[in-house]
């Protein structure tokens, strides 16, 4: 059963220690580790939920806002092997989290490691936009 939750620090902390490889390698790309980068996140966000299977933290996201005036936000993203156990509820919840969002921010926009096939594969399912390749990171982006 996937349920979704606000997001506590011990979520972030729980999912930080527990990252899937593609999560880990991308977060080490950007120079931080697991728990440091969950809980950074969480710091900066202006919203955040905790996904749960099974009453255990699977992943935990959130919306930073990088520019108010120009209405753009930030969405980031930490899962854990677990949202294996229910990919299609996941990705449903994914795109109901990201609609909620741009009600926030009326523009999305972050960086995926260019390597991270499965997070490419799941923003285009969701509705973004994935820039071709720079610098290691692939660019997704949505607006309404």
């Amino acid at each position: 059963m996937l349920t979704c939750e606000p997001l506590q620090p011990w979520h972030a902390e729980f999912v930080g220690q527990r990252l899937r490889a593609e999560d880990r390698a991308e977060v080490q790309l950007m120079g931080m580790r697991g728990p440091e980068a969950a809980l950074d996140s969480l710091r900066q966000s202006v919203a955040a939920s905790t996904i749960l299977v099974q009453g255990t933290p699977a992943a935990v996201l959130g919306l930073g806002v990088v520019d108010v005036v120009g209405g753009i936000g930030c969405p980031w993203l930490l899962t854990t092997a677990e949202v294996e156990r229910c990919r299609v509820g996941f990705a449903r919840a994914m795109r109901e989290l990201v609609a909620q969002a741009l009600a926030i921010t009326p523009r999305l926009e972050n960086l995926v490691d260019a390597r991270y096939a499965r997070a490419i594969a799941l923003a285009r399912w969701i509705g973004f936009t994935v820039d071709a390749p720079r610098g290691g990171f692939c660019r997704f982006w949505m607006e309404t």
